[in-house]
């Protein structure tokens, strides 16, 4: 009986030495959860990011009373952040011991990289607890969570570009208008800004092309004697060169020809014993002159133009004036009708081939296009914004003044596009103006070298 006593008390002592051993030794649970993730990008002065500072923030949960509650960070002696650019396995991690605090920055990390991290803290009975791996990718718009990034809303790389609709905005600070804008209003900043860039190249074309160099035959270019922007009669005037429009060039010698033929009035053909003009005999007079004299002179001019023919329009015009004076010189009083007829068809046909080169009616095409795409994208904005104002107003999810102010920040955006759209507009109209009068001015320019010529013709 005593020894059943002594057995049964032994077990007793030993149950209750367990428990109060369990009951030492039990461990308090703990979970490290990531809470705030702030990004701050670094951008050159175009806008286009060049490196990243990010602020991580984390919370400690104990179990207590059968759930996961928050509690201070200061049951952790210190934490670490292990950090790995591209490795989710953090193979060749660095790491960052931050002590007892619940927060790190990291600075100057690579535009476009994916940078992987996880937070390890050590308990103050030496435990190691460690967080669920996250993830950032530095240079798009970020969003804090625990395990995943975020990616809505995130700005590619290509929005940078300058061939990209996002640029302008982007330059002008506006880039989010971009980003939250529809699938249309997207492809109407990209069609509008690509207007503007095709522009500009027209707009240089037109510069070369439409060169006063190119036109007439001038002297080399000096900054210092024949620079006058828009002043065509000044650069003119500097520049001409005098082998073709001197006195004694080209012009001149086809004035003084012109004078001869004129001369010969000076000596009228008189009926044999009186007064009266015999024109039938000075109109043979003039065509015997033209035909041994006249004729010889005009070839040789022709002959002159030739080293300017292929280069300068200015010079074709002149040789199919002359080409025409050689043919027709003979016919008294009649000669510069005819002359006048194939300067005038050929001034016309060199104008039009100037405007057909220089592609310059793309520019009003493009100017008067962009505005009505403008104002497509703004249009199909509105009425998304309102569309989406329709549903959530149905669903009870906004009240008077959210609605007022959702259907403002809507329509804003939305006439960005009208707002770029006739930007580029009226400066490439503008453009064709500037080159439209500079093409009236040439033509004008080629009449007053042949009334010049041809007034005593």
């Amino acid at each position: 009986m005593r020894r059943w006593l002594a057995i049964r008390g032994f077990t007793v002592l030993w149950f209750f030495a367990g428990v109060l051993f369990s009951t030492a030794n039990a461990q308090t649970e703990y979970r490290i959860r990531v809470g705030n993730l702030d990004t701050k990008i670094h951008k050159n002065f175009l806008g286009v990011p060049k490196s990243a500072d990010v602020h991580i923030q984390w919370r400690v949960l104990v179990w207590k009373d059968n759930e996961w509650v928050e509690t201070s960070p200061d049951a952790f002696t210190s934490f670490t952040l292990l950090y790995s650019m591209d490795d989710s396995s953090f193979s060749a991690a660095s790491s960052k011991n931050v002590g007892a605090v619940d927060t790190v920055t990291l600075r100057n990390l690579e535009i476009g990289k994916k940078y992987f991290f996880k937070i390890q803290g050590i308990s103050r009975d030496n435990r190691v607890f460690t967080s669920r791996v996250f993830w950032i990718l530095p240079g798009k718009e970020e969003k804090a969570t625990a395990s995943v990034q975020s990616e809505e809303n995130e700005t590619s790389w290509i929005g940078y570009l300058p061939i990209s609709g996002r640029f302008p905005l982007t330059l002008l600070g506006y880039g989010q208008v971009f980003d939250r804008s529809t699938i249309l209003g997207k492809v109407a900043f990209h069609v509008i800004w690509w207007f503007f860039i095709i522009g500009i190249v027209i707009w240089i074309y037109c510069a070369l092309s439409l060169s006063l160099a190119k036109i007439f035959p001038m002297k080399p270019f000096r900054l210092t004697t024949s620079f006058a922007p828009f002043n065509y009669e000044y650069e003119f005037k500097r520049r001409s060169l005098d082998e073709f429009f001197g006195e004694n060039g080209i012009i001149g010698k086809w004035k003084q020809v012109i004078s001869e033929v004129a001369s010969q009035l000076d000596r009228p053909a008189n009926m044999e014993g009186d007064r009266i003009l015999d024109v039938d005999k000075l109109r043979t007079n003039v065509a015997t002159w033209w035909r041994d004299k006249g004729r010889v002179r005009i070839q040789e001019i022709q002959k002159e133009v030739e080293p300017f023919y292929e280069k300068y329009p200015t010079a074709r015009i002149i040789q199919a004036g002359l080409r025409n004076h050689e043919i027709n010189g003979f016919k008294f009083l009649a000669a510069s009708e005819e002359v006048d007829r194939a300067i005038e068809n050929r001034a016309v046909m060199e104008l039009e081939q100037l405007k057909s080169k220089s592609k310059l009616e793309w520019l009003w095409n493009l100017g008067a296009t962009a505005p009505l795409i403008g104002l497509f994208g703004t249009v199909t904005g509105i009425s998304v914004s309102f569309r989406k104002l329709a549903v959530q107003s149905q669903q009870g999810l906004l009240d008077t003044s959210t609605k007022i102010t959702e259907l403002a920040g809507g329509i804003n955006e939305a006439l960005w596009t009208t707002i770029l759209g006739l930007s580029v507009g009226i400066f490439l109209i503008i453009l064709y103006y500037v080159y439209k009068n500079k093409l009236d001015w040439i033509y004008a320019k080629w009449e007053q070298i042949y009334v010049d010529v041809s007034e005593t013709l």
